[in-house]
């Protein structure tokens, strides 16, 4: 987590960026963040919707780092987003969320989503809710982030 939240607006305003590499950027650190405040910049990423793949996916991880059920909407829309990784995403996000008003949602997406790879995310966060009235079980894997770098590269940076 990073602790100084003074470049909220900066990296909120990242988002809207021409470079699907500088949203992508904008989007993983608002996740470390881990602000309230990023929730809607984060939540109209995926729904508006970007159209790179990576940032959506970037946007997904950022709300379950943020773990506000403030986003639970908005990422059940992103369960009908195109690209199974994206939609993966979007299930870690809500189980580590734990809002129980997703619950249908996940249920539907374990029965009905084409990818395998969705099938499971919707099991793990059906579990991770676990009967328990909304109390999220502990995380397996408490940070899957989809940027395989931890400290990514700046932009342009192709090495």
């Amino acid at each position: 987590r990073i602790e100084n939240a003074d470049g909220l607006p900066g990296l909120i305003a990242g988002l809207g960026d021409p470079d699907g590499d500088v949203r992508e950027q904008a989007a993983w650190a608002l996740g470390r963040l881990e602000q309230d405040g990023a929730v809607a910049a984060l939540v109209s990423t995926l729904r508006a919707p970007d159209p790179d793949t990576d940032v959506r996916e970037q946007a997904a991880w950022a709300l379950g780092r943020i773990e506000s059920r403030a986003a639970t909407s908005g990422l059940i829309a992103g369960l009908n987003d195109d690209d199974a990784d994206v939609r993966e995403q979007v299930l870690w996000a809500i189980g580590r969320i734990g809002d129980p008003a997703a619950t249908e949602a996940l249920a539907s997406a374990m029965r009905d989503d084409d990818d395998a790879g969705v099938r499971e995310m919707a099991i793990w966060a059906l579990a991770r809710l676990g009967g328990s009235g909304g109390s999220p079980q502990p995380n397996p894997n408490p940070n899957p982030n989809p940027n395989p770098n931890p400290n990514p590269r700046p932009p342009g940076d192709r090495r």
